[in-house]
């Protein structure tokens, strides 16, 4: 019965190993730089785009407002690294 029960959660841990690395295909810096590669032009044609000037300070406050969330968890990404054995 011990026997069954050990070979379960091998089997669960493996599965879980598995899932993980589905998950983690892409690595976090190459995120980060398409995610920009993609914003920062966009903002910049949409500032192009806007006629009114309150819409321009709305775009402004909004790419301020994503980049500060962008950094945000960036730096939290790497200050909660995990610890590998």
């Amino acid at each position: 019965m011990e026997k069954l029960r050990n070979e379960f959660i091998e089997d669960k841990v493996s599965i879980e190993n598995v899932e993980q690395k589905k998950k983690d295909n892409l690595p976090f810096g190459l995120r980060i730089i398409f995610s920009l590669i993609i914003f920062i032009p966009m903002m910049f044609l949409l500032y192009d785009y806007a006629e009114n000037p309150e819409i321009k300070k709305m775009i402004i406050g909004l790419s301020g407002f994503l980049g500060i969330i962008t950094f945000l968890y960036v730096v939290y990404k790497f200050l909660n690294k995990p610890k590998y054995k």
